[in-house]
């Protein structure tokens, strides 16, 4: 029985909060084995990290003893990818009646992302293409060819989609040596058998069509059987077949020559479907009927190959690789740690030195501050000592001069002129000239004495 999906996620309409709502109302229903089962997001037990994208992540989860694949993938207000969820979700949904498209169980719409529950599968082909470090051999590429074409088939004849990101990662393979194609977010609905986005897909495995900008924007499943030529080429060689930066591929694709499988390695029957894929000219490449018609995949399906034998082996090879690529990383990272702890060792010794001769220079600039200001505090006591002297001597000059005040204050002093002679209490003190004017009138003016009589201050008396 195929998972709950509503008929409104099938149509046409581009209101995605609407088909969003409408996917909500069979969110958490299950079905395993024919049997639905409404679930909650908390029945889910966590067992392990499958891996994760642009797009989201795939955890390996059970619910009630039963293995599956989550790939969550965050709720966001942008439509455009909202409408590649919901794309991607109808599609593995509808498609439950295919073997050759991974399995959906259900999914979970919650306000913060979107869980489909997916059947478990082993790996991509890329992840096993790098893992065993090798190319596959052409009779599994052969019975990989017949699951991806048939998919591709299943997908145009009963749906009208096309996949357009056909790619080495979105092709599974699971323990029994079962391939499926999966990831169909940005699948296209043909319209009178085109599409019309020309930006949806990986630009490495678009066909020169998509990617030529003097070409208008529909084409048709004949741009997935380019993307399938360049993945048979892949896996047969080990590598992607153009090389250089992302613009340098792209510009290959376009402008220079398909690539081609060496006919003294391959047989011809692969050659020849790999030529009949990679045609620039999309009217020259055969569609999905032909393929399924063509000598390389008829001689494989007539032949038992059993890839789960061989993917157990490569596995196994490819563990014992790694296990001894580990040992040698082991030792490498034992030598580093070594070299590092030397260096620490060399460092550490650095640093006390250099921490001892910063302890000397501060004990140096202790002692010199030390003498400072031992050095200032005696040149303040001499200071201190100097003004109180200074204090004392102008005290001891005040007490003399208030002394000789008091002796002189009431004292009165007489001068007495005769003639031309000034007698001061008694005592001569100038003579005048002849000449003089009168002495009184001098004394009276106080213009000779003013200054003697100011220092000594006294009264004047004229006589």
């Amino acid at each position: 029985q195929p998972p709950l999906v509503p008929p409104t996620i099938r149509g046409n309409s581009h209101n995605v909060q609407t088909l969003l709502e409408q996917a909500e109302k069979n969110s958490g229903a299950l079905t395993i084995h024919g049997v639905t089962h409404k679930a909650e997001i908390k029945e889910l037990d966590f067992m392990e990290d499958i891996g994760h994208g642009s797009c989201g992540t795939v955890t390996k989860c059970s619910y009630k003893s039963f293995t599956m694949a989550v790939k969550t993938m965050p709720r966001t207000t942008n439509s455009y990818e909202m409408s590649r969820i919901l794309m991607d979700l109808d599609v593995i949904c509808i498609s439950f009646d295919c073997p050759y498209i991974v399995r959906c169980y259900g999914y979970f719409i919650t306000t913060y992302d979107v869980r489909v529950c997916m059947e478990c599968m082993a790996t991509c082909l890329d992840r096993l293409l790098d893992r065993i470090k090798k190319p596959f051999p052409e009779r599994i590429i052969g019975k990989l060819s017949i699951s991806i074409i048939k998919a591709l088939h299943y997908l145009k004849t009963k749906h009208q989609i096309m996949h357009r990101d056909v790619k080495p990662s979105n092709i599974l393979l699971d323990w029994s040596g079962v391939i499926k194609l999966c990831d169909f977010g940005i699948a296209g609905r043909l319209i009178e058998s085109r599409a019309h986005s020309k930006t949806a897909g990986c630009p490495l495995y678009m066909g020169p069509e998509r990617l030529d900008p003097n070409n208008d924007d529909s084409y048709d499943i004949r741009s997935d059987v380019w993307s399938l030529g360049l993945t048979l080429v892949e896996l047969a060689t080990g590598r992607y077949p153009f090389g250089g930066s992302e613009f340098e591929m792209m510009s290959k694709i376009i402008h220079d020559e398909p690539p081609r499988l060496d006919p003294t390695m391959f047989s011809a029957e692969f050659c020849d479907i790999v030529t009949c894929c990679l045609q620039r000219d999309p009217t020259k490449r055969m569609n999905y009927d032909q393929l399924l018609q063509h000598p390389f995949i008829l001689k494989h399906e007539g032949v038992d190959t059993d890839v789960e034998e061989w993917f157990a082996d490569v596995i196994h090879n490819a563990t014992d690789h790694e296990a001894n690529e580990i040992s040698n990383l082991a030792d490498q990272y034992a030598q580093s740690l070594q070299q590092q702890i030397q260096l620490l060792q060399i460092e550490n010794t650095f640093l006390k030195q250099q921490s001892q001769k910063e302890e000397e220079a501060a004990a140096g600039e202790r002692i010199r501050q030390q003498e400072l200001e031992e050095e200032r505090y005696r040149e303040e006591q001499e200071r201190e000592i100097h003004v109180r002297e200074m204090e004392e001597m102008q005290q001891r000059r005040s007490s003399t001069a208030s002394q000789r005040d008091q002796s002189r204050r009431g004292t009165t002093t007489k001068i007495l002129a005769r003639g031309n002679e000034v007698s001061l209490n008694g005592e001569t003190w100038c003579q005048l000239p002849s000449y003089h004017p009168p002495i009184p009138a001098i004394i009276s003016d106080r213009s000779q004495f003013s200054q003697r009589l100011a220092r000594e201050r006294v009264s004047l008396v004229v006589v």
